[in-house]
Formats: structure tokens, C-alpha cells, sequence
């Protein structure tokens, strides 16, 4: 499978020479790394020639790094700038389905980004990183606190020594899923149940009654309900129990 290209994210369908500039970088980027994203090879991305490359950035140096940090903002913009924003509520109703939408959220734009994020995890190793790729999963791991806390305030026992592991767990897979699927896919649950069954893990974690949450499980051949801790239990990525169907 090809590297995924950041190049919707950094603004490609925008027309000006320098969004265009922008997006050509992080295409590049994600591609070859700092060492490779040559202003020939971005220029050429771009359809501009070398001379309007420098005029608009002066360097190489400024114009990947302004490239990267435009990426990044996409990831851990403020929700009231998102342009399509998938977010934790601040009241939760349905907190499965609220966490498996914002769970698939950002399993697809982490595999968006994931080449820049890739090169920039390596280049930061050696102290020649452009940009911080760490505040990505930070911000993720902030909205997962905030939601967390949302529970507690609208009436959900929560587990309070869970809560730490958990949120590290979920931001964990999710950076895995996103950024590693397309080399490890034995290792993770089948694409199209993988946010569901992220969401209905981290929620069996947190709180002290799962069932009151209403959530589902896709096990075995069919959809079942949560309707009990213990059934939930009996349900735990496999077909019912019989003794969970007579409880």
C-alpha cells in the first residue's frame, strides 16, 4: 500500500501559489523526508518553478517546516476551526456511538498524515526533526480526559485508577491503527469493527457499569447488547454464552 499523502490536508484544492507551495512540501515530505524533499522535486509538485519557491518561503528549511506545522494544525486544531469536526460532546448521550464516530475520525486522518508524522518521529530521534508530531496524540489524549470527565459530571461511575491506562491505550491503538494498519493488520481487528471495538474496550474500562452506556458489540456473526457487567463478560469478543442469554 502506497504512503498516504497529507496533501488534502495541508490545502492542495486551494488554488494560490503559496497553499499550493504548502501542500507540495508535505506531499514531498511524507514521501522522502527532509533529506529528499529537494526544492526540485517540490517545485515540480507544485507546477511552480525553483525561483517562486524561494520567493515565497526563502528556504527550503522555512517552507517544510511551515508545510508540517500546517498538516499538524489539522490534527489538533481548536473544534470551532475544524472544517468537518468529529467531537467528544461536552453532554454524552450515547457515548459508544460518539466514541466509535470520533474513534474513526481520527484512525483516517492519522492514516492522512501518516508518511509526515513517520519522517518526523525518525528526524526528531536525531534532533532534526521539523515540527513536534507528539502534539498530534497529545490532543487526542486531552479530548479523552475532557470526555472522561464529561461521564463523570452526567451521572457514570468511573473507574478513576482505570482512566490513566486506558486513555494511554486507546491514544496507543488508535496511533498504531492509523499510522501501522498497512504493516501489521493481523495484529489489529478487522477495519471496518476496529473504531466500534476500540470505543467498547475503553468503555469497559472506565466505567464501573458498562451496560448503562448502551453499547454494542460486533461479536460473532451478529450485533448484540450489553445489557449486564456480567453478560458483558460472557460476551467478550465471542459468541454468547448460554449462560449470559439466560441471564
Amino acid at each position: 500500500m502506497p504512503t498516504a499523502s497529507p496533501t488534502r490536508a495541508a490545502g492542495s484544492c486551494l488554488g494560490t501559489v503559496h497553499e499550493r507551495l504548502l501542500a507540495a512540501a508535505a506531499a514531498v515530505y511524507s514521501r522522502f523526508g527532509a533529506t529528499g524533499a529537494t526544492t526540485r522535486r517540490i517545485a515540480a509538485e507544485a507546477s511552480v518553478n525553483e525561483v517562486t519557491l524561494f520567493r515565497h518561503f526563502g528556504s527550503k528549511e522555512a517552507l517544510l517546516e511551515a508545510a508540517a506545522q500546517a498538516v499538524l494544525q489539522t490534527v489538533v486544531q481548536s473544534p470551532e476551526h475544524a472544517a468537518q469536526p468529529v467531537l467528544l460532546p461536552s453532554a454524552p448521550e450515547h457515548p459508544h456511538a460518539e466514541l466509535s464516530r470520533w474513534c474513526t475520525h481520527h484512525i483516517a486522518q492519522l492514516q492522512e498524515v501518516r508518511g509526515l508524522l513517520q519522517h518526523a518521529f525518525a528526524e526528531g530521534a536525531e534532533g532534526q526533526a521539523l515540527c513536534n508530531p507528539h502534539v498530534a496524540f497529545l490532543a487526542m489524549h486531552d479530548a479523552l480526559q475532557q470526555y472522561v470527565c464529561a461521564l463523570r459530571e452526567h451521572g457514570h461511575v468511573v473507574r478513576e485508577a482505570q482512566v490513566p491506562t486506558a486513555i494511554a491505550m486507546l491514544v496507543s491503538v488508535l496511533a498504531t491503527d492509523g499510522m501501522g494498519r498497512h504493516r501489521m493488520e493481523r495484529l489489529l481487528p478487522a477495519a471496518a469493527a476496529a473504531a466500534e471495538q476500540y470505543a467498547s474496550t475503553f468503555l469497559q474500562l472506565v466505567l464501573e457499569s458498562p451496560h448503562e452506556v448502551e453499547a454494542e458489540l460486533l461479536l460473532g456473526e451478529g450485533w448484540y447488547s450489553v445489557p449486564t457487567p456480567r453478560t458483558a463478560q460472557a460476551f467478550w469478543w465471542g459468541a454468547p454464552a448460554a449462560s449470559a442469554s439466560a441471564a
